[in-house]
């Protein structure tokens, strides 16, 4: 039997400076089968690129609209 698959959702608004740790702990999760998936909330800083960068899924807003609307995308 397989595991069911187990997504890790994280909500983001410019927390680029501690985004990189948040996913890669999501990522040593020993967990199969596993994705991690960012929504950032039009964030101005580099938390875009960070995220890219560790080969994760990332969804943006077209606009900054709270956590309520990066939680339920």
């Amino acid at each position: 039997m397989t595991n069911p698959l187990v997504s890790v959702i994280i909500p983001n608004y410019n927390y680029g400076a501690s985004l990189g740790a948040c996913i890669d702990a999501a990522l040593a999760q020993t967990y199969q089968p596993l994705e991690v998936i960012v929504v950032d909330d039009h964030s101005t800083d580099n938390s875009v690129e960070i995220a890219r960068q560790r080969n994760v899924r990332v969804l943006q807003t077209p606009r900054n609209s709270g956590v309520a609307v990066a939680r339920n995308i």
